[in-house]
């Protein structure tokens, strides 16, 4: 019983994080079609940003690595051929790769974390090292393909890519402007107001600040959810592994219990045996006894006998004497 309530409270409280997670990206979705409308509309005049892209899909499948503006990479190949290239960089770690949940691939060594997201091809690495491991990875695609292609993307599409597993296709320059900050809707988010784009349609630049602002917020809130569910499922295995201890320990339990109830009945039987055996060896005492007081009385009675026969044989002498 104790099993099964231990495992509807962590299955409740892993759907609490699910549905959590959801309503986050389906908010962050909102906003993100927002963004697309407002898109569509610059690119029907002429786009009012310009967003630099590789010329070709050929050209971007050319190299297996891309490096993001903003510090991350893509890694366009499969899993496998990413796992390769991280066992090259002789990194020590007792787990090796693990899949916390959802799309995601994480190796941790003591050094650095390395994400891969399968379905954006986004890749992060985080800790000490961090610099030196992208630097490593870029290297090796270098020898594979010859050059790597390096493009300018906000630094909020990749955040989008890495929490919500979604891929906008925003490439867009950064404009060093004086920014104002406003917000909205309980949100603050950065408006260059200098820039003659902002004059035409500043709608664009509220989402697009907006969106760059919520998607951080909603990174940080979906790696701490990511973290927390993956301390879940790990106290609902020790919890079971718990119990399956505690299991085994009951059945020995129950095993010695057994045994010391089938000792208790032999000890049980044989107290019966030898409580019949008393009760046998009593009564024969008692009919003994009661022989011997048979005994006693007749050997009395034979006394008396004898001693009336004794006396009587005087008395006839002496009346013989007498006579005489």
């Amino acid at each position: 019983m104790s099993k099964a309530i231990t495992q509807n409270r962590n299955e409740s409280e892993l759907n609490g994080k699910r549905d959590e997670i959801s309503r986050s990206t389906e908010e962050l979705n909102s906003i993100e079609g927002d963004l697309n409308l407002t898109e569509s509309k610059f690119n029907q005049n002429n786009s009012l940003v310009n967003l630099t892209k590789p010329s070709s899909d050929s050209e971007l499948i050319e190299s297996s690595i891309l490096m993001i503006a903003n510090g991350n990479l893509k890694w366009q190949k499969n899993f496998e051929e990413l796992r390769l290239a991280v066992d090259r960089l002789q990194l020590q770690s007792s787990k090796g790769w693990t899949s916390p949940g959802g799309y995601c691939k994480l190796f941790e060594s003591g050094e650095v974390s390395i994400r891969w997201y399968s379905n954006s091809k986004t890749l992060t690495v985080k800790g000490e090292k961090a610099d030196e491991i992208k630097e490593k990875l870029l290297n090796f695609d270098r020898k594979l393909s010859g050059e790597v292609k390096v493009y300018s993307e906000s630094p909020k599409v990749a955040n989008i890519l890495e929490s919500t597993d979604r891929n906008l296709h925003l490439r867009s320059r950064n404009c060093s402007v004086n920014n104002e900050m406003t917000r909205t809707n309980g949100q603050s988010y950065s408006i260059n107001t200098n820039d003659a784009n902002y004059n035409k349609s500043p709608e664009f630049y509220e989402i697009n600040s907006k969106l760059e602002n919520y998607s951080q917020n909603v990174t940080r809130k979906l790696d701490a959810l990511a973290e927390e569910i993956s301390t879940i499922k790990e106290n609902k295995e020790n919890a079971a592994y718990g119990i399956l201890i505690l299991e085994e320990t009951v059945n020995d339990l129950k095993k010695e219990k057994y045994e010391l109830n089938r000792e208790n009945e032999d000890l049980k039987e044989k107290n019966k045996n030898l409580f019949q055996a008393l009760s046998e060896v009593r009564a024969k005492v008692i009919e003994l006894q009661d022989e011997k007081s048979s005994l006693i009385t007749a050997l009395k009675l034979i006394q008396r006998e004898l001693v009336s026969l004794a006396e009587k044989r005087k008395l006839k002498t002496w009346n013989l004497r007498t006579r005489i």
